[in-house]
């Protein structure tokens, strides 16, 4: 199974804006149980219209201290910001024309590492 996950810059204390959304995904192989935390299992819809904020922001805290991977299936996440309080934690998507996220109206910044 190939996936993809944001630039290395977001890991190591960068920022995703509404101002830099153009970014590239880089592919990543996963061989054996699927090890990350899915967006989905904590209520995210993805449907492009619902707030998915507070579902993801509890995926992200659902990350083990040791770090881990947030996993957003396909489809389309409105969110305000994201807040990354933790080492190692990574987010992956399903691929770069298939997972989205999307700042809702007002938002400013989308991730804050």
């Amino acid at each position: 199974m190939t996936i993809h996950r944001l630039p290395d810059a977001l890991a190591h204390g960068g920022r995703l804006s509404t101002e830099n959304l153009d970014f590239r995904f880089r592919e990543v192989t996963v061989r054996g149980p699927r090890p990350w935390i899915d967006v989905k299992a904590f209520g995210a819809s993805g449907d492009g219209t619902s707030n998915d904020t507070l579902a993801i922001q509890a995926a992200v805290a659902a990350v083990p201290s040791a770090g881990g991977v947030v996993y957003f299936p396909t489809g389309t996440y409105r969110v305000t910001t994201i807040t990354i309080n933790k080492s190692n934690c990574m987010l992956i998507g399903a691929g770069n024309s298939t997972t989205v996220l999307k700042a809702t109206t007002g938002a400013t910044q989308l991730i804050d590492i």
